[in-house]
């Protein structure tokens, strides 16, 4: 039986019972039988002469009686639309499920409209036509026939331009979300659309590696080339390696994967690129292969040059198949040099504190933000009020290992490396803590221990000193704070005073005289 459902139109009674009584959920395991599955949040959107199957519309359909039950799959459609299933009969034991996929085909003289298609499924004891059991909530899918249509064709090739085997994906998208017309495992894909925009997404051994958008008209015909990227490099990070005393950069450590998900290549070079505010610096070969086969090979390196430069490093890997560039990937990392060219690795790390803050902004317990290299960090006593430059709760908390900072005062140079913590505009009542750590060889000769300083930056102020507590022993410097900003740990130098030439001269020449008559006098004593 075929029944007709337009939007708002009056159904038969026995339709509007499995509407109220439609599940989206399995049944409860107190007895019954139910249906569960995609198709009832599908919105079905095709053109005359088209039909839509693909593996995200389905239906699962359960046994919750406790005797074995045979199901049939039914529908209600508008003349000309057809529901297929997978499998439209089948037993199942108590306790037991079975997913079915659905296709739904629109004929050439279905009307175009919107209508209402309904999935139930009837269950009944012994072969088919044995005594009915019950009637399974029905599943209600919405559909609306266009009288417009376009065709599009999509193909995967691999880099060198031959047809390869690729999951194909078509979808469609409407009002902010994608609806998937067409599914294809060969590589290939054909499908009649309604007008609109779409992608065609190629997955390799289940990744996505490649996607197209594209928009089309009626009576269009658009053909689509996709050449997935099955080889490529992942998981690429760099571990810079610190010295535990001072904290100072000592090397970084490169990990990486490589990921061939289509077939063995050949002649494989592996090189890394290192480069310094965009200068070559070094080339190393990393890997040389025969054969890269099917799956993962991981590597790693550790760099560790004679000398750090100060700036953005680039750490690119690349790898050749044949002499052919096949695929890259890059990671950078920045290094800060102090005015003695003490390297450091400057990073940037935020951390959610929302846990910790309640919603009149203060602490529910004590707070510790460390920075990226452990060297510096903050504590927050419990009920501190902790706030944004706009006054809301603090959720976040950012902290950096500075590598440029705003010139330092006069006579100045940094102890090791400076710090921002943020956001900009945090502030705390009362006063945090903060606490910086030095190593004893950052101190010149000509500075003692207790000279050190902490300073705090402000953009209108610039620079000024904080009331700073020295733990000598743990070689530890603190100040109460009470906003965030950017902080250092500074010391004096000393310079060459001026140097006055005309107190010079005339020493020089009172030198002379004095020498000159001291020579006079003894000549005529020796007459």
């Amino acid at each position: 039986m075929v029944t007709m459902l337009r939007r708002g139109a009056k159904a038969a009674p026995f339709l509007l019972i499995l509407v109220l009584v439609c599940l989206v959920l399995p049944a409860s395991a107190n007895g019954g039988i139910a249906i569960s599955g995609s198709f009832y949040r599908q919105d079905f959107c095709l053109p005359q002469g088209s039909q839509i199957a693909n593996p995200s519309i389905y239906v699962i359909v359960f046994n919750n009686e406790d005797e074995e039950l045979y199901f049939e799959l039914t529908y209600q459609a508008p003349p000309g639309v057809e529901v297929l299933f997978s499998v439209q009969r089948f037993p199942l034991q108590p306790g037991e499920q079975k997913q079915v996929y659905l296709t739904v085909k629109v004929a050439e003289i279905a009307v175009p409209g919107d209508y209402e298609l309904l999935v139930s499924a009837q269950a009944s004891r012994g072969q088919a036509g044995g005594t009915t059991v019950a009637v399974a909530a029905a599943q209600r899918a919405e559909l609306t026939i266009w009288g417009e249509s376009a065709w599009v064709s999509a193909t995967a090739l691999t880099p060198e331009g031959k047809p390869m085997e690729a999951t194909l994906r078509l979808f469609h998208l409407r009002d902010g979300t994608r609806w998937e017309i067409a599914f294809s495992q060969t590589g290939s894909l054909e499908a009649k659309v309604v007008p609109g925009r779409y992608s065609v997404v190629a997955y390799i051994s289940g990744e996505k590696r490649g996607e197209e958008w594209f928009d089309i008209a009626a009576d269009e015909e658009k053909s689509i080339t996709l050449t997935p990227s099955t080889v490529y490099i992942t998981g690429l990070s760099i571990v810079p390696s610190l010295y535990v005393e001072s904290g100072e950069l000592a090397s970084a450590k490169l990990v990486y994967t490589i990921k061939n998900l289509y077939q063995p290549l050949k002649e494989i070079e592996v090189i890394l690129k290192i480069a310094c505010n965009g200068e070559t610096v070094e080339e190393i070969p990393l890997l040389s292969l025969p054969t890269l086969d099917v799956g993962s090979t991981s590597g790693s390196y550790n760099y560790a040059p004679q000398k750090w430069l100060g700036g953005d490093y680039s750490f690119s890997i690349q790898l050749y198949t044949q002499g052919k560039l096949y695929a890259q990937d890059e990671t950078q990392l920045v290094v800060a040099l102090t005015s003695v060219g003490t390297p450091y690795a400057a990073s940037r790390f935020t951390i959610n504190i929302s846990d910790k803050i309640g919603e009149d902004g203060k602490t529910l317990e004590k707070v510790l933000v460390t920075s990226p290299d452990e060297k510096a960090w903050i504590e927050i006593e419990p009920a501190t009020a902790a706030l944004t430059a706009d006054g809301k709760p603090l959720r976040e908390v950012e902290t950096e290992v500075v590598a440029e900072l705003p010139p330092l005062p006069q006579n100045t140079i940094p102890i090791g490396p400076a710090y921002r913590f943020g956001p900009e505009g945090a502030n705390f009542e009362p006063p945090l803590k903060l606490t910086l750590s030095y190593a004893l060889q950052h101190i010149p000769p000509s500075v003692a221990e207790k000279e050190l300083v902490l300073a705090s930056y402000d953009a209108e102020q610039g620079w000024w000193k904080l009331e700073t507590e020295l733990d000598s022993q743990n070689h530890l410097a603190s100040a109460r704070v009470s906003h965030f900003s950017y902080f250092a740990l500074i010391a004096p130098i000393s310079t060459p005073k001026e140097v006055n030439l005309a107190l010079i001269g005339e020493i020089i020449a009172g030198v002379v005289i004095i020498s000159s008559l001291g020579y006079y006098l003894f000549r005529r004593r020796q007459r």
